[in-house]
């Protein structure tokens, strides 16, 4: 009587081991930084002379329409550094 009840005795000892407790896993929240387009709108690339029209002006011309295209030119790069202005605020 004494061993059943010794053997019963360790059976419930070991059932009760093997049950750990466990915790249920934490939530953890992560803030990832990402990269988002500041750029809403490009300005239109002006119409600029090709090559092919550029070689048949003569001198006089050529100089003509070069400084109107830098002006052209000017004006595009300086809309296009007021957008990358904007973004280097941010």
């Amino acid at each position: 009587m004494i061993k059943l009840f010794m053997m019963g005795f360790m059976l419930v000892l070991t059932a009760c081991a093997g049950n750990e407790i466990k915790q249920p896993p934490s939530v953890v929240s992560i803030k990832i930084p990402v990269l988002t387009s500041c750029v809403k709108d490009l300005p239109i690339k002006p119409p600029f002379i090709n090559n092919q029209d550029y070689r048949k002006l003569d001198g006089a011309q050529k100089a003509y329409m070069l400084w109107g295209e830098r002006e052209l030119h000017m004006g595009y790069e300086s809309e296009l550094e007021a957008i990358l202005n904007e973004c280097k605020k941010d």
